[in-house]
């Protein structure tokens, strides 16, 4: 059928519906991407595959890192070029180069808007664009409810505020040496909270035991 049409760019969406193998299984995804693979070989085409992201165990979105992609890590390793896409604040939405073999763009991050007429993502201009430098995401953190503070340092976990990905990593682990936010281990994820464990507790928000 991919002979047949004559394409030269396929386009499967998405991955999960390709296949009935196991997605963590590393030898069963690494045959899945071969023959996709083989199929590009035979039929002189590239392949776009579109991938989710894991859902996290704690009902927050994903950090939109490849690391939190669905699956085995093989799937993310068969792929010679990575580009995430999520929301970001204000409707924007985030475009980051995750992995690339072939160029200097890895790490690139652009910042959309979605054309109403068109549907298609442009490139959000300046004034569109509500970016948080250290100052500014200073003064946030250090100021208003905690319900507004919360959700803004969810937001920075979860890569949602358009600023770099160093500097939200950087104004977490400020704000916890500060002793502004808490960080608590649940299993292999940190929770990260201006509350302590106790007040959680008390509200039902965490369990009573670490067990």
């Amino acid at each position: 059928m991919v002979r047949a049409s004559g394409a030269k760019v396929v386009i499967y969406d998405c991955l999960g519906t390709l296949h009935t193998c196991n997605e963590n299984s590393a030898s069963e995804m690494r045959a899945v991407c071969e023959a996709l693979k083989k199929i590009d070989r035979e039929c002189g085409t590239s392949s776009i595959i579109i991938h989710h992201f894991r859902k996290p165990s704690d009902g927050r979105d994903s950090s939109g890192d490849k690391a939190e992609s669905r699956g085995s890590s093989s799937i993310s390793d068969f792929a010679g070029f990575i580009i995430t896409v999520r929301k970001a604040s204000n409707g924007l939405i985030k475009i980051k180069v995750e992995k690339t073999r072939d160029s200097d763009e890895e790490g690139r991050e652009l910042i959309c808007k979605r054309n109403p007429n068109t549907l298609l993502l442009e490139v959000a201009s300046d004034e569109a664009v509500e970016t948080y430098d250290i100052e500014k995401i200073c003064s946030v953190l250090k100021a208003g409810p905690i319900e507004t503070r919360q959700a803004f340092i969810d937001a920075l976990i979860d890569d949602k505020v358009a600023t770099s990905e160093m500097t939200a990593r950087r104004m977490i682990e400020w704000a916890v040496r500060k002793g502004s936010v808490n960080v608590f281990r649940e299993g292999k994820k940190n929770i990260y909270s201006l509350e302590t464990k106790y007040a959680l507790q008390c509200k039902g928000l965490w369990p009573t035991c670490d067990s």
